[in-house]
């Protein structure tokens, strides 16, 4: 057997004298850098091997507790993404983590833990800047889908209508009380356009009715000083009563 390489015969117990050993042949390992080979050859003796449950759990309890320091994490976190690029796994280690998410879907949480959940998101969407990291994480993965087809159709015509007055900011460009409005007018007039699907915004789906939605997102940007006009996804069918419908609001002054 190769001289550093120790293998452990199950239940066995050592000696006080050969822990003392162990530990003295130790001192000054610690800091100490493996060469490449070295390193290769460590990774090659620990393949295939499985940690008994009772392993497991000791390895559980001796992290207990403990925090890594801001440079650990920042070390952990660059080590990923090298980790990361370009890597493939086995088709044995898909399985593996297939195997691992059995049960996981579909998961229902009891009463009170929905209850806890609800208490903690609600007091940190309080938070102004948590509200506004929160949307703009979210809408970043929707820009590139963005403007969709209707908002398109709304967009062209606004600008025949009022070339260069509105512009869409539904990507989250803009937030206003936690809340992402769909065109802004860009011309001096704090006055706000918001496209309503027929289906997101149904009262099915929103459990209100139609005008209590609508008034919720008014008073929601009304307090900024802005006027807001809802458009539903069914109008843009009547090119002539929705013209006359923008073209009364472009113009209508804040009382």
């Amino acid at each position: 057997m190769p001289s550093g390489v120790y293998k452990r015969t199950a239940g066995k117990k050592l000696s006080e004298e050969h822990k003392k050993h162990i530990s003295e042949s130790h001192i000054g390992m610690i800091g100490k850098h493996h060469s490449a080979e070295t390193k290769l050859k460590m990774s090659e003796s620990r393949k295939g091997k499985k940690h008994s449950a009772e392993t497991k759990q000791k390895i559980g309890k001796s992290h207990e507790g403990k925090k890594l320091s801001e440079e650990h994490k920042q070390r952990i976190g660059a080590a990923n993404k090298i980790s990361k690029k370009g890597k493939k796994f086995s088709e044995n280690h898909k399985k593996h983590l297939s195997e691992s998410h059995i049960g996981m879907t579909d998961r229902h949480h009891s009463t009170e833990t929905k209850l806890k959940m609800s208490v903690v998101v609600k007091r940190k969407w309080q938070n102004i800047e948590y509200r506004k990291k929160m949307i703009k994480s979210i809408m970043s993965g929707a820009t590139t889908s963005t403007p969709n087809k209707k908002e398109k159709q709304l967009l062209n015509i606004l600008n025949n209508l009022f070339p260069n007055e509105y512009k869409f900011v539904g990507s989250g460009e803009l937030i206003i009380n936690g809340k992402v409005p769909d065109f802004v007018n860009t011309n001096g007039q704090k006055k706000i356009i918001e496209l309503f699907g027929d289906y997101w915004h149904s009262e099915a789906r929103v459990k209100k009715s139609k005008k209590k939605h609508e008034k919720e997102r008014i008073d929601a940007f009304s307090p900024f000083g802005y006027q807001t006009l809802i458009i539903w996804e069914y109008e843009l069918k009547n090119i002539n009563v929705l013209t006359q419908k923008l073209g009364k609001f472009h113009v209508a002054r804040k009382s």
